[in-house]
C-alpha cells in the first residue's frame, strides 16, 4: 500500500493576507508564497506546510479540525495569542496539564497545551 503522510494543513479564508499574517507571527515563520487568495507559510517543524486559501463562504460553525501546539509556558503564549489579535475562546482547563482554546483573526479554533 502507497505511504500517505502530511503534506499541507489547509485554512479557509475570507481573507488571507490577516490570517496568514497572524500565523506568521504566532510561529515565528515567514510567508514562503502569496499569490492572489492564496498565502503560504515556510515549513515549521512538526508540522505539514500550512497554507491559505481565500474562500467565498463565511465560517458558520465550530472547526471539525483543529490543531494543537505544545508550549512550555502557556501564559506567555497565551499574551502572545492575544497581542497578534487572537482570542481565547474559553478559560485554561485542565489540572496535571493545562490547555486552552483560541480562535486566530477568522475565528479558525486551535489549542495550547502546556
Amino acid at each position: 500500500m502507497a505511504a500517505i503522510r502530511p503534506y499541507h494543513l489547509v485554512f479557509d479564508c475570507a481573507d488571507v493576507r490577516p490570517v496568514s499574517e497572524f500565523w506568521s507571527a504566532l510561529l515565528d515563520a515567514k510567508v514562503s508564497g502569496a499569490s492572489d487568495g492564496w498565502a503560504e507559510l515556510e515549513a515549521v517543524a512538526g508540522l505539514p506546510v500550512l497554507t491559505f486559501q481565500a474562500v467565498p463562504e463565511a465560517r458558520e460553525v465550530k472547526n471539525r479540525l483543529h490543531v494543537d501546539f505544545s508550549v512550555d509556558d502557556l501564559d506567555l503564549v497565551r499574551q502572545r495569542v492575544l497581542d497578534l489579535g487572537g482570542t481565547a475562546v474559553g478559560p485554561v482547563q485542565g489540572t496535571s496539564s493545562l490547555w486552552q482554546v483560541f480562535a486566530d483573526v477568522e475565528g479558525n479554533e486551535f489549542c495550547i497545551c502546556e
